[in-house]
């Protein structure tokens, strides 16, 4: 679980873990190789409410009659399982980002619980001599091993491939991370270990700006900083007329907020002053 202010880098930071695990073979390159593009990150955003169990994990679906068939489908009239995104991640061996998993429907979290209770106990089970695996439904799961159980009823089970992780975020506001932030309590938050990103510096913020319009930025002296500036003014106002009831937005201005905003004169020319 990686915990942080909005826009503090909690994507972008397992983003980057990811492409440093997945990098190329080739030394000195970070690009990923074909088979790790293949199984690259899989991101769910669960603060989106058309989510439910059910496109999650996947569920039946009957192929109309006349229709072509093929082999890993249902022939016409007939019900195959069609995988959600979890299953498919925890079937190929995938890194499984789940966002805003404080703002999940209880539904999504029952679902997340039995994954993440499997992976901390198979993890217990492995570093600690003689205990006890998981007793789970079926002999499949006997072993402690991690998975998931789908398709209704019985159903089936699909067993998680080597690779697979489970990563999630949760975002709160800059200042409730100072000098301890709340603990997490959502269903099963028990079961993720949690890291902390602290609120982004205004140098760093300057950084990020001139990595990004750097060409442009380049042929005005301190015209990042000036940017950072105008940015933390306008933001800081919004904060303001929010907790003076006055409306506003729901959320903090983010670092995306201020890229998003930054529109620069392409006829930028060296020797230009900020105040020109």
């Amino acid at each position: 679980l990686v915990t942080g202010a909005p826009s503090s880098g909690k994507q972008s930071a397992i983003t980057h873990l990811w492409n440093e695990v997945h990098g190329s073979a080739t030394p000195g390159s970070s690009a990923p190789t074909s088979e790790a593009k293949r199984r690259g990150l899989v991101i769910i955003n669960l603060a989106d409410r058309s989510l439910d169990s059910k496109s999650l994990l996947g569920s039946l679906s009957s192929a109309p009659s006349g229709a072509s068939t093929s082999s890993n489908a249902a022939g016409a009239g007939q019900f195959t399982f069609v995988e959600g995104p979890l299953t498919r991640a925890i079937r190929q061996g995938r890194w499984t980002l789940l966002l805003n998993i404080d703002q999940a429907a209880p539904e999504l979290l029952s679902v997340i619980k039995v994954v993440a209770e499997r992976m901390h106990t198979a993890a217990a089970t492995r570093s600690t001599p003689g205990a006890r695996a998981y007793g789970g439904i079926g002999a499949e799961e006997q072993d402690g091993g991690v998975g998931v159980r789908v398709g209704g009823g019985e159903g089936r089970w699909v067993k998680a491939a080597e690779g697979f992780m489970l990563f999630a975020t949760r975002s709160l506001p800059a200042a409730s991370l100072a000098p301890i932030p709340p603990q997490p309590a959502y269903f099963a938050a028990h079961f993720f270990s949690e890291a902390l990103l602290r609120p982004l510096e205004s140098d760093e913020v300057a950084q990020i700006v001139q990595g990004r319009y750097g060409a442009q930025l380049d042929r005005v002296q301190g015209l990042a900083a000036l940017l950072v500036q105008a940015w933390e003014l306008v933001r800081d106002e919004a904060a303001k007329v929010k907790e003076g009831g006055q409306g506003g937005t729901k959320r903090e201005a983010g670092v995306r907020d201020l890229l998003r905003c930054v529109q620069l004169p392409s006829h930028l020319r060296g020797g230009e002053t900020t105040a020109s």
